[in-house]
């Protein structure tokens, strides 16, 4: 998709980055690339006038109305309707996106289905025809999702008094859309015969938006000319997002309101599923916050490009609306009006649009106390699961007094039994040794008794001794070989003994006790130090996590080899 060399934009210095500059001096679209130039155009039109315009249907009869609304539009007839002498008072144009076009066989296997129904000869169409910003187009069709569109309008005026300006901005309707934003492109001219007439494009303008401005501008409407108003449009699309938005603050309320109503004593069992879903709800919060934040900078943009547009609309009633300035006569157009009251009353969407800012301050207001809320709820639990496992610490301790206790009167028994042992010791030993066939005992003829020793008794120191020596070697190797797997167990660093001079004072820190095998808080994952003195403590990113690196223990009374237990921590150093 190549354009003339003599490409006229208006602003050089924003609009040229969304073109590809040859040597020749041409320009070529981004947009040339696939997945555009495989998609076929589907555009659906609504244009609304300021008188009613007649229209013959297909069975000839000629009728009246005020709006015409068309679908699926493709290239041809999309130029073709533009191009027609109808000259609306307001034209919008709802960009389909091809999942939208394609059946759902098609769809299935394509790969564009998130791209827009714009072919090439489209995008090129909407930027020579209508001067839609390339900006915009860019915005909506190779610019990734995350580079979220900024909001700008820009004012125009030729040599003969023409007037207008346009401009873009983007929107969004909650977490529960299937999409990410909308876009708004706009164009509002007022030319110097005092003729007006505004045009929009929106990208993926949600269901409910689209259905309120059609049913407005139905022609069993009384409404329509509403429409024309400036920055009607506009309003609508701010309404609908705010209202989606509460819909959103509402839902996180809820949840929040129920964690603050539940009983504590149930969730000794699962108290880290609960501080998880606070976690996740104080997330949702902060995040609702800043798209609060982005939504009363748009609806602070919309009332600066009011005063912009049509500075004083509730004084000056527009002649497009059918009826005479208010300065010819005021007593026609009271402060109010009663039922069937003939006399017309002009209202502004910049109040609207101000009702609605102040609304969202309010929400935005409360989602900062509900996020306080949350974490205070968090604080909460944890200190629960603290006293809960010093009420477990006091069991433990108790059961270890009884075993201690019992343990004693066994090691009393132990002892008699040793003394008594000791007693018959030397008389067993005796009695063992001469009974051994190296002595001989016999009576001789005068009635003495009389012991002899074989020759061979030699053996018996022989082969003793070197055997209890063997046993004494064996008993210690597999002593300390004992001693070195309890030394690993209490360490927890692989068998040798933590260095005992590294301390530091007690530090508070939210972290899940260890016995409850969690390694994570709010989706981060702690990384244990190493005994290394200029260690620090990071999570998986390698971001500090604390000030002090080097430190024993936590309030909550673990050592640091208590902790290491808990396998998913492990040391690295920073």
């Amino acid at each position: 998709m190549a354009f003339p060399a003599q490409l006229k934009l208006q602003y050089p210095e924003i609009d040229t980055r969304t073109f590809n500059a040859s040597n020749e001096g041409n320009w070529t679209s981004k947009c040339a690339f696939p997945p555009y130039s495989e998609v076929e155009t589907s555009v659906d039109v609504l244009d609304v006038f300021s008188a009613p315009q007649e229209a013959i249907s297909e069975t000839g009869q000629r009728s009246e109305r005020t709006s015409i609304f068309r679908t699926q539009l493709d290239h041809g007839k999309l130029v073709e309707h533009i191009e027609s002498k109808t000259n609306p008072a307001l034209r919008i144009l709802f960009l389909r996106t091809a999942s939208q076009v394609l059946d759902p066989n098609e769809l299935r296997h394509s790969s564009h289905s998130s791209v827009e129904a714009l072919s090439t000869d489209t995008i090129q169409y909407l930027i020579e025809r209508l001067c839609v910003s390339p900006v915009f187009i860019a915005t909506i069709t190779t610019d990734p999702w995350v580079l979220k569109s900024g909001s700008g309008f820009f004012r125009k005026r030729d040599n003969i008094g023409n007037f207008w300006v346009d401009g873009f901005y983007r929107f969004s309707c909650g977490f529960k859309i299937n999409q990410l934003s909308s876009n708004v492109w706009f164009c509002h001219r007022r030319l110097h015969t005092s003729q007006q007439a505004s045009t929009y494009i929106i990208r993926n303008c949600p269901e409910f938006i689209k259905s309120n401005i059609l049913a407005t501008a139905s022609k069993a409407s009384s409404l329509a000319k509403l429409l024309l108003r400036p920055m009607a449009v506009d309003a609508f699309v701010a309404e609908g997002s705010a209202h989606a938005w509460s819909e959103e603050f509402l839902s996180f309320r809820a949840k929040l309101v129920e964690h603050e109503h539940r009983d504590r004593e149930k969730l000794r069992s699962k108290v880290n599923a609960n501080i998880q879903e606070l976690h996740t709800l104080s997330q949702d919060f902060n995040i609702l916050k800043e798209d609060l934040q982005e939504l009363i900078e748009r609806l602070q943009y919309l009332l600066r490009l009011h005063n912009t547009v049509d500075p004083n609309d509730i004084l000056k009633a527009p002649s497009r609306w059918g009826a005479p300035p208010l300065d010819q006569d005021p007593d026609v157009y009271p402060p109010g009006a009663l039922p069937g009251d003939d006399r017309v009353v002009f209202t502004t969407t910049y109040d609207s649009i101000e009702y609605l800012l102040s609304r969202v301050i309010i929400w935005k207001r409360w989602s900062q106390n509900y996020t306080d809320r949350t974490s205070i709820l968090i604080n909460e639990l944890f200190n629960l699961a603290s006293q809960w496992d010093n009420q477990t610490n006091l069991h433990i301790a108790d059961y270890t007094s009884k075993i201690a206790t019992i343990s004693q009167r066994d090691s009393s028994s132990m002892i008699a039994m040793a003394a008594v042992t000791m007693v018959f010791l030397p008389g067993a030993f005796v009695s063992a040794l001469f009974s051994m066939v190296f002595f001989d005992t016999q009576v001789d003829s005068s009635g003495q008794l009389t012991v002899t020793a074989s020759p061979q008794l030699w053996l018996f120191p022989a082969i003793t001794a070197p055997l209890t020596i063997l046993i004494f070697v064996l008993w210690h190797c597999l002593r300390v070989k004992h001693n070195r797997k309890q030394a690993a167990v209490t360490s927890g660093n692989g068998g040798s003994v933590p260095d005992a001079s590294i301390v530091a004072p007690s530090v508070n820190i939210d972290l899940l006790l260890p016995h409850r095998n969690s390694s994570s808080v709010g989706g981060r994952a702690f990384v244990w130090p190493s005994h290394d003195p200029d260690s620090n403590v990071t999570d998986k990113t390698g971001e500090p996590i604390l000030g002090n690196p080097r430190f024993k223990g936590f309030d909550y009374g673990y050592t640091p080899a208590q902790l290491a237990r808990s396998r998913p921590l492990h040391a690295k150093p920073v």
